[in-house]
């Protein structure tokens, strides 16, 4: 394997063509030299740790008191709406589902259960939020997500699987092939806690009928940087020097 400096080195065109001289490679085209500096770039991407970023919804860009859904009026979403997007996340609303009821009622921006979080969350009722991460840019591979439950029941969809719960210390322990953990503790009139997810996650939705959540975060590692791109970029710059 390259070590870091021997990478950088190599990287380099005109260091490039001065390793190729001393090996006594006086001649190269263009091509070969733009080939071989290609093959150096993607053994550097290869090479460097791939550091994961987080993406949050924490329901700060929306204004206290906005309501999304279907009722009452004059709310009038439909199911799979988008309602916004915050920090590269869609948030769609949904049914809320539980054995033959199917609820669409409202998700409200603050609500009954402000008081439970230390900032704004989101207050569901008989509805579920569908989170589109598929613009993040990258696998995520874990998430979670805080949360105030006050009665009723809960949805947990991970990677398209539904979960229908009576709390979300009921969730199995693996769903989906992602690592499910939750913790909680007692609060007047309820419970709240942090449900935390590990695996690879391509979707996630939350849903409840007397539910708060806030701070519903994804990790993910970005995708290296295009081949092609450092392809153009690296051939601009043979270009540059062969006619200078």
């Amino acid at each position: 394997m390259f070590r870091k400096k021997q990478v950088s080195f190599l990287v380099n065109s005109r260091n490039v063509q001065q390793q190729l001289t001393f090996l006594g490679i006086s001649k190269m085209t263009n091509l070969k030299l733009f080939g071989l500096v290609l093959f150096s770039t993607a053994i550097a991407l290869m090479s460097g740790p791939a550091h994961a970023l987080t993406a949050t919804v924490d329901f700060e860009s929306q204004v206290v008191g906005t309501q999304f859904g279907g009722s009452p009026a004059p709310l009038s979403n439909s199911p799979g709406d988008l309602v916004f997007t915050e920090d590269g996340v869609g948030v769609h609303v949904d049914n809320f589902t539980q054995g033959a009821f199917v609820g669409f009622i409202s998700v409200t921006i603050g609500g009954f259960t402000d008081p439970s979080f230390p900032t704004t969350p989101a207050t569901i009722s008989n509805i579920r939020l569908d989170f589109d991460i598929s613009g993040l840019g990258g696998p995520v591979t874990s998430a979670s997500f805080h949360y105030a439950d006050f009665g009723g029941d809960e949805n947990l969809v991970i990677n398209g699987t539904v979960i229908e719960l009576s709390d979300f210390v009921a969730t199995p322990a693996v769903v989906a092939g992602v690592n499910v953990f939750a913790l909680w503790s007692p609060i007047a009139g309820g419970t709240k806690g942090t449900v935390t997810l590990t695996g690879p996650i391509s979707s996630l939705a939350i849903g409840g009928q007397e539910l708060g959540i806030d701070d519903v975060s994804f990790q993910y590692v970005p995708e290296p940087t295009s081949i092609s791109l450092l392809a153009l970029v690296a051939g601009a710059a043979l270009l540059r020097r062969q006619r200078s």
